[in-house]
This record gives structure tokens, sequence and C-alpha cells, in this order.
């Protein structure tokens, strides 16, 4: 009998070592499904990212534009000083603040004329350094002048909604280039840039008594018969809404160099320096005379051009569309008390609209107001 030799137990080593066929499917199947939920998640990744980075560069030009009126806004101006009143009463002659310089802030349907967009108008003075094409004995002197700091502009933002082509070159007005490109009805946030050479601001009708003749300056006719629309550029569009809130500095005083101050709202969301000229007994108009507001609260409401597209179908055509959105703002931010209630009834009606927007929101310090109160002379 012929006895064969036991195996080895490195051999048993090898086998137990080795994986079966049952092992290497199990393995297989376990790394592809790893695989599939590792590339699911890569994919939602980049999903979210490529959304962010969409939304961003959607919002790109209404951050911009907001940038650029709040430090616009900032730099606003008015050269009061304190001007002695006489009377052949020397007991009726007082000091009080005088200025040649204007700030007018209010409801598109007040400020301007023929916008009744439910926003807030701004139009005021600062130190732009902006020259329009003035002549002088060897030509223009613009680029000479053009960001001086000793150039005054009148400034100023609001709403309008209308068409694109007035702002398109002529050859894509109209042809084949207006086809591919068509015409657009958009809600845009305005830049009116007076040239400083047509600056009204020392037009003796000015002093006129009446709302009317206080926004002259900004309304023109200018003196080469231009008006506001012929100076004023889109800066965004889809911009909704701009809400505008001016606060005062309210002082309580029993004794002279004893007074407490606080930022208190204009509740009906407008502010003119020159109110006292038509309403000279009303607290507001003898507490702004000549004055700035001390700070302005700036709000954008912005969508994005992809969603504003969808909402203008839903509602069958671009007159349907801006139908929809005033009545949404209507009657709103008209009483700061309802201020709060107004922005979730307008976040609620956009969210239902199904439109993708932003609220770009801050509080501008006017640098130039300079709060003295009889008072305190």
């Amino acid at each position: 009998m012929i006895m064969k030799p036991a195996p080895s137990t490195s051999a048993y080593r090898t086998r137990a070592a080795a994986f079966t066929l049952v092992e290497l499917l199990v393995t297989i199947t376990i790394l592809t499904l790893l695989m599939t939920l590792v590339s699911e998640v890569i994919s939602r990744t980049q999903n979210v990212v490529s959304n962010a980075r969409s939304r961003t560069e959607a919002f790109q030009e209404a951050r911009a534009a907001f940038e650029s009126l709040t430090a616009n806004l900032a730099q606003s101006t008015m050269d009061a000083v304190w001007a002695y009143h006489w009377n052949t009463n020397v007991n009726n002659s007082y000091f009080k603040r005088e200025s040649d310089q204007h700030f007018v802030l209010g409801p598109n349907s007040d400020v301007l004329t023929g916008n009744s967009e439910v926003s807030q108008a701004v139009f005021f003075q600062a130190p732009l350094g902006f020259a329009g094409s003035m002549a002088g004995e060897t030509g223009t002197v613009s680029a000479q002048l053009n960001q001086s700091q000793e150039i005054l502009n009148c400034w100023g933002y609001y709403i309008a909604y209308g068409s694109d082509l007035d702002q398109r070159p002529t050859f894509l007005k109209t042809g084949a280039a207006a086809l591919i490109n068509p015409e657009r009805q958009r809600f845009r946030l305005m830049e009116f840039r007076l040239p400083a050479e047509q600056s009204q601001l020392y037009d003796m009708e000015l002093g006129s008594a009446s709302k009317t003749g206080s926004c002259g300056w900004f309304r023109g006719p200018f003196a080469d018969s231009s008006t506001l629309e012929d100076h004023s550029t889109p800066i965004a569009e889809n911009v909704l809404a701009m809400i505008l809130v001016p606060n005062s500095i309210q002082t309580e005083s029993e004794l002279k160099g004893d007074t407490t101050s606080q930022f208190v709202p204009e509740e009906d969301y407008s502010y003119n320096s020159r109110q006292f000229q038509w309403e000279p007994s009303t607290l507001k108009a003898q507490r702004t005379r000549h004055q700035l507001p001390a700070m302005v609260q700036v709000t954008l409401i912005v969508t994005d051009e992809p969603s504003f597209q969808r909402f203008e179908l839903r509602q069958g055509s671009p007159t349907a569309a801006a139908t929809a959105l005033r009545s949404i703002f209507a009657g709103k931010f008209e009483n700061h008390t309802q201020h709060e209630s107004d922005m979730n009834a307008v976040e609620n009606a956009l969210n239902q609209e199904q439109l993708n927007y932003k609220i770009l929101s801050n509080s501008v310090a006017l640098r130039g107001a300079k709060w003295i109160t009889d008072q305190e002379m």
C-alpha cells in the first residue's frame, strides 16, 4: 500500500487565503453600489454649486447697481448755513437754515411725472465730478473736469417700466437682429446723471412755494431742452421695487445743551428739504428745512431673467405680467408702521408666483447731514 504524503501546512494557507467566486461577486456588487452612491453625491454637489453660481451671477448686476446707489447716496451734500432773518420787530428776528441745494425722496407718483410704479425715488446733489460736453476755448473740457471732486452734480435713482429698444443701437432695433433679440419689457433701476453745466439749482423759479416748483431741478426741461429721461441710464434690470425709508434725527430738549436724539423713520416714506415752502406750519417741514436725512434705509427687490421670463409666459403677455406685479405692490409701503407686514405680504405673493427673487438692503448714513436744532443755537 502506497501512502500519499499529507498536504503541507503552507498549502492549506494558500487555499485559505484565496477568494471564492461568490465572494468576488459580492465585493464587486458592494463596490458598484458605493461608486453609484459617490457618483450621485458628486453629481448633486455639482448641481448645488452650479445653481448657487448661477444665482450669484444672475443677481450680480443688481448687486453692482445697489453698491453704486448706496455709495453715491452716502455722498449727498447740502451746504446749509445759519442765516439771520431780520424783522422790523426785533423780537421776531431769528436764525434759520438756508441752502441753495435740495434733497427730494418720495413715492414715484409724487416725485416724477407720469411714473406710478409702487416704489420710491430719490434725487440729491453730490460731488461726483461728472461733466457733459461743455465746450471751452480749446474744445471740450469734459476730460479735464470729469472726476474732479469739486464739481457738484444732480443725481438720482428711480424705477421705470418699459421697452429696451430705446437703449439699443439702431442696427439692433429692426430686421433680423430684432428677431434674434426680441424687445423686452422690464422693470429697471434708472440712474439720473445730470452734467454739471446743465444744473438748474440756482434758478430763481426754484424758490416758488410749490411742490412742483421744488422739483424742477431734476425734472427739467434743462438748458438744452433735454428732460430727466434724456439723462437717465438703466443700471439694472428686473428690479421690481426700490423701497427707501428716510430717517430723521428728532431731538427732545428742555434746556440748551441738554438734549437727547434718536433716529425716527418718516412714516410716509417721503422727505423734501423744501417742504417748508408750501407747508410752513407742519413740524416735519420745520424739521427737514434745508436738511439731509441722517440715514436712508435702501431696499431693492430683484428677480433674475429666467425666472421673469417663465413668469411672463405664465401670464400670457408682458402687459399682463407687469399688471400682476404691480398688483403685488399696490397699497404697500405707504405707512411705515406697516413696513414689516407689507414686506411679508410681498414675499409671500412672489413665492406664490414662483419668482426667484432676492432682497438687497442696507442703511446708508449721509455724512453731509448736520443736525443742529434751533434749541441748540
